[in-house]
Formats: structure tokens, sequence, C-alpha cells
């Protein structure tokens, strides 16, 4: 699987990123069309398919071939949604603090509901730290 720290760069794009990911897990295109069979079998993706996809002959494939993908990779679904279009992202990969933003959304999206309570209760105690006083 996948390790969370193999977010998308800056300038990758759905299918870079997808070639980059399978490249590094050792997996072929026939490997990857093989296991759709097994974690999607209503949504298979040929090797066919997933080469126009990393080549960016297909830059927007199917929600559910997207949503395979991820299960087969290892990858947040979110993360490969935002890459196809499918999730209005609230900041982009490219700038410097909405990146951070973004790796801060996309980490805590895989922890219990309670430790996301928590982070969101940090950000909130540091939001209210910068805040304006009112007496300025």
């Amino acid at each position: 699987m996948a390790q969370f720290d193999d977010l998308p760069n800056a300038d990758e794009t759905l299918g870079t990123y997808i070639a980059r990911i399978r490249t590094k897990l050792k997996l072929s295109l026939v490997d990857v069309a093989s296991a759709s069979q097994a974690f999607a079998p209503d949504t298979r993706i040929s090797a066919t398919n997933l080469n126009q996809i990393e080549r960016g002959a297909n830059q927007r494939p199917a929600r559910q071939r997207v949503q395979a993908l991820a299960r087969i990779l290892g990858i947040p679904e979110r993360v490969l949604l935002d890459l196809a279009g499918y999730t209005e992202a609230p900041t982009s990969f490219a700038s410097g603090s909405g990146r951070i933003a973004q790796q801060v959304a996309y980490r805590t999206a895989t922890l219990p509901e309670n430790e996301q309570e928590l982070v969101l209760q940090m950000v909130n105690a540091i939001q209210r730290k910068h805040a304006p006083t009112g007496d300025e």
C-alpha cells in the first residue's frame, strides 16, 4: 500500500501521480487491471484504460474507476478524486500554505473521528491565538 506521505507533488496530474505510485509499488499495468476485478468487479479497469489515464489521454475517468484505483493503490480516495476534478479542493496543491492545509486535511481524514476532533480543537486554539483582539 502507498504510504500517506505519498501525496501528489505540485506539478503532478492524476495520471503522473498514479503512474508514480504504481511504479513505486512495483505493479505493472496488467497487475492493476487484474486487481480491479477483485476490488471493483463492476468497474473493471483494463491495462489500456490505465495507460490512457497515466498518459493524460483520459484526464477525468469515471468516478467509480478513480475510487477503484485509490483502493487498489492504497491511496486515500479524496486525493485521487481531487486530482480528477471530482471534489472541490479548498486550496491548491501548488500554493505554499494551501499545500500544508491540504496535507493536514488528507492526513486527518484517516484518523478516528475523536482524534479528528482533537486536531480541529488544536486548529481552533491556534486561530484564536492569532485572531485580532479588537484592541488594535
